[in-house]
This record gives C-alpha cells, structure tokens and sequence, in this order.
C-alpha cells in the first residue's frame, strides 16, 4: 500500500492499495467493514488499519498500514534591536512537516506569506505557522533582544494605562497595559537570572492558553489572540510563585 499521512487539525490521511497474485476483479476493505470496488481509501485519522483484498475466487490477502500525524513543528531565529528604543529586531520562523503552501503570523490571526518579521520591538514573541489545511504549529518564547526595563507609567495623566501587579518583599510581577486590546508584557523584577521561570495564563474556567519559560530577566509578551474577559497569570519560579489578573478588552 502507499500511504499519506494526516494532517494535525482534520482526518485526511489515504491509503492506496495494490495487488499481486489471485485472480481479478478484486474488491477492497478497511478494519472489517464492507468491501468496495476502489483500492483508495480517504479521510483516514492517525492510527494503524487492517486492509483486506478479495478475489474473484473469494480468496483474502491483507496487511495493516498505519498513518500518522503530519505535525507542523517550528522553530526560529530572533535579531535583537539595536537598542531599547529602537524598534528594528527580526525574527525568522522555519517549519517542518505539514502541507503547502503556508503562511506565518507572530499574533495568531495576521497571517503574511513572508517568514521574516521586521521592525520588532524587544520582547518575548509568539510564532505560528498555519499550512493549506487551515492547521497551526506554534513556538511560544521566542525572545527578541536586548533586555529592556518596562516603559515608565505617567501617573500623573488620567490617560497612563494601569498596571497589574502582584508583590513580595524582593518579588514583583508586572504587566502592561492591563487592560489591553492588544497584547500585555510582562516584566519581572527581583528574579534569578540564571534559574527557570515558568509562565501559564488560564482563562476564567482554568483552560490553559498560553504557557512559556524562560528566565526573570525576560520581558514576556502575549495576548494579541485572546479574546475578550479576565485571565490568570501565574509566575513559578522554584518555590516563588505569584498570582494576577489580566484584563483583554
């Protein structure tokens, strides 16, 4: 048999099967089920079938096949900026497995032709890769260089977007602008720099839409694809953990 696998997001795989020996016309079945005329068999999910041939003598041949999951896996290369204060970082994504021709997005719903993304401020950015079958790989934690303290926040304008914070005595866990209607960064302050942070948000009924890791001198930027409500943020980093809330309008 010649196979295709499926994809990751919808049933697609195929089965072709072809037959030496008996005697023709032969007909054709798949896991037990009714035999057919065609030796193809479509819309096949990931798993491992039984195909049987049927000659005219009502003589049986059979093999099993399994498909597998055409994963979409990617990965990246960042260019830092020039500096805090100027936006011209870069990233590139590249992909393995999937379908062409495909498309690439740092946001989650603007997708472009190109792999290269320019004119990026420093941060910590998301990758997806989406392919002809409407399927998506992501890399999350993808850091654009160098380092940058967050922006300071005018308190003395009734305009200065608020800030969430959650403190300890030498802890604290930033994100702005909360509310947003884009993405929120996240800057934490006080934390190892050499040891792992872990980052989870869950929505309201605890669903878990994104997580990362990295260390506590990263800027964390997410949120451009969430949906409007509150979220929860939770910060580990060893024993260390700290809460807040997300709000996306």
């Amino acid at each position: 048999a010649f196979k295709t696998n499926t994809s990751s997001c919808v049933n697609n795989g195929t089965i072709q099967v072809n037959v030496t020996g008996g005697v023709a016309a032969y007909t054709y079945s798949i896991n037990g089920g009714l035999y057919q005329a065609s030796n193809s068999f479509t819309g096949l999910g990931a798993s491992t079938y039984a195909i049987s041939v049927k000659d005219a003598k009502n003589c049986t041949g059979s093999l099993n096949v399994t498909i597998n999951t055409n994963t979409i896996n990617v990965t990246a290369t960042p260019t830092a900026a020039s500096s805090c204060a100027i936006n011209n970082g870069q990233i590139q994504l590249f992909r393995t497995g999937g379908t062409g021709p495909y498309t690439y997005s740092l946001n989650g719903s603007t997708y472009q032709a190109s792999t290269i993304f320019l004119g990026l401020a420093a941060g910590t950015y998301d990758g997806y890769v989406k392919d002809a079958f409407g399927c998506i790989g992501v890399l999350n934690g993808i850091v654009v260089g160098p380092n940058c303290p967050p922006p300071p926040i005018a308190s003395n304008t009734k305009f200065a977007a608020p800030v969430a914070t959650s403190t300890s005595v030498s802890l604290k866990v930033n994100a702005y602008p909360n509310p947003s209607n884009a993405a929120f960064t996240l800057q934490l302050d006080g934390y190892s720099m050499t040891d792992k942070v872990s980052v989870t948000v869950t929505d309201l009924m605890g669903r878990k839409v994104y997580q990362t890791e990295g260390t506590g001198k990263q800027q964390y930027r997410f949120g451009s694809a969430f949906i409007s409500g509150m979220y929860n943020v939770q910060v580990i980093q060893g024993s260390d953990l700290k809460n807040l809330k997300l709000v996306k309008e």
